[in-house]
């Protein structure tokens, strides 16, 4: 049993808070993705000492924009202590913190940096999904061109993506390599 709120005790608050069906959808998809991409960091990092536990990073993935519908400028500092109280442990804060690059927090474990590199990652496939007719339908060519295309999905902040991907140490190709492999063997995600 983990020392923090499990996932479905992570989905009771999010699903309690979150209306939107794009930003449940968004969480899920962001959940299943770090959770995966936990796997993938481990191995790319085997001397990290940063804890990779798969429900761990899930749960991060989950409950990252809880706080996004009902208070978006306070979005996420103002409501982080609600989820000290639940019981959230500081790795999981401090990457919900670090996921906005206006505060200025550190990201110092792994998990901070690949929510970052993640959470608008997935909101651009997503974008390009629709026009691809689902997942399966996209190759990392694609992805990186419409990644480039500022015009398109204009309200992903690419910044966020690049500065996610350059702390982790990996490239942007296999970024989008790793997000794709997941989101196309996954078939609970549209």
């Amino acid at each position: 049993m983990p020392d923090y709120p499990n996932f479905k005790e992570t989905e009771k608050i999010l699903l309690a808070n979150v209306k939107d069906s794009y930003q449940i959808h968004h969480s899920y998809t962001v959940s299943k993705v770090m959770e995966k991409y936990s796997h993938i960091l481990k191995e790319t990092f085997p001397m990290s000492t940063d804890n990779f536990e798969p429900e761990r990073w899930a749960v991060c993935g989950l409950i990252h924009d809880w706080d996004y519908g009902f208070d978006p400028e306070g979005h996420p500092q103002k409501n982080i202590n609600s989820l000290r109280d639940y019981g959230y442990p500081k790795d999981i804060l401090d990457a919900i913190l670090g996921h906005a690059l206006f505060l200025k927090e550190a990201r110092t474990t792994k998990m901070a940096q690949a929510l970052l590199a993640i959470d608008e990652t997935v909101g651009l496939l997503f974008a390009y999904s629709k026009m691809k007719g689902g997942y399966q339908n996209m190759e990392v060519k694609g992805v990186l061109k419409k990644f480039k295309d500022k015009s398109f999905a204009a309200k992903i902040n690419r910044n966020d993506i690049l500065t996610g991907v350059n702390e982790l140490g990996i490239t942007m190709d296999q970024h989008i390599t790793n997000i794709l492999l997941i989101l196309k063997s996954d078939s609970s995600l549209p």
